[in-house]
């Protein structure tokens, strides 16, 4: 029932094309980082936390499984289901038949994973678990009142470039959240051909290395016939309006991992407040 709202999701990445940024990211990394996802989030903010919550985590799931194969048969069918789930879509991705193996679509798991730690985690009088969701309590507060340890800001970052001029197209450079810039200003992609205008914005959307935790601005890009009139920092987004002397043709791939938005018409409304986060 609770991953019920990310059947579309999985139904949408069928597309090659949507789904073609997972195949960027190494099958190695991916493993790893669905192992820390399904341990204790995204982006810890420190690695001792992520790693004593790991430790506890694999701790309790090797015991479920040892369980399940020695003793426990109703936990042998939990066993089988998380194998499924995550054996197929790594074997797929192994022989390179269909690679959809993210941390995101393997979310259906997660609940499968906890009933074959639950065992595990409520011996010992429960102090198992009780570390555990001391772990999971200090980095879920830490994250949701520090903006460096959560995921780029888009919704605020296209609010501030739309309020201070939503007729100027929108130049998002991004690896691969160009759906969710297309979401937040309601409109598509220009066509292929491109678009001619005087002034753009340009979203810069921040980065995270592979070593570093907090997010972090990107090097700012040179927009080819444009000129920086003026930058302004969201959250380590680079924000930064570029101008020409004359209509300039526009295109995305321009600036390489960028895509062009078309601005609104000039009768377009006010851009509404963004929701809080």
């Amino acid at each position: 029932m609770c991953v019920s709202p990310l059947v579309p999701l999985l139904a949408s990445q069928a597309n090659s094309d949507r789904a073609a940024f997972i195949e960027s990211e190494s099958l190695a990394s991916r493993v790893a980082t669905t192992a820390r996802q399904f341990a204790m989030g995204a982006n810890a903010p420190r690695a001792w936390l992520e790693g004593a919550g790991l430790l506890v985590l694999c701790l309790a799931v090797a015991s479920g499984i040892v369980s399940a194969i020695r003793r426990d048969r109703g936990a042998r069918l939990t066993l089988m289901l998380a194998s499924a789930g995550l054996g197929l879509p790594l074997l797929m991705a192994i022989l390179r038949i269909d690679d959809r193996f993210y941390a995101r679509n393997l979310i259906a798991v997660l609940p499968l994973v906890a009933a074959l730690a639950a065992p595990a985690m409520l011996r010992l009088r429960a102090l198992p678990l009780a570390v555990y969701l001391a772990l999971a309590l200090v980095i879920s507060v830490w994250v949701a009142t520090d903006w460096r340890y959560e995921q780029p800001d888009w919704r605020a970052a296209i609010w501030h470039v739309e309020s201070a001029d939503p007729q100027a197209p929108v130049i998002a450079v991004t690896r691969a959240a160009a759906p969710v810039v297309r979401t937040y200003l309601r409109r598509g992609e220009s066509s292929p051909a491109g678009l001619v205008s005087k002034s753009a914005w340009v979203l810069v959307e921040p980065t995270r290395g592979a070593h570093e935790r907090a997010l972090v601005p990107a090097p700012a890009p040179v927009v080819p016939g444009f000129s920086p009139v003026r930058e302004q920092r969201l959250s380590a987004f680079r924000l930064i309006l570029v101008s020409a002397s004359a209509p300039t043709h526009i295109a995305s791939g321009a600036i390489p991992g960028s895509t062009v938005f078309p601005g609104t018409t000039a009768t377009a409304g006010k851009v509404a407040q963004p929701p809080q986060r």
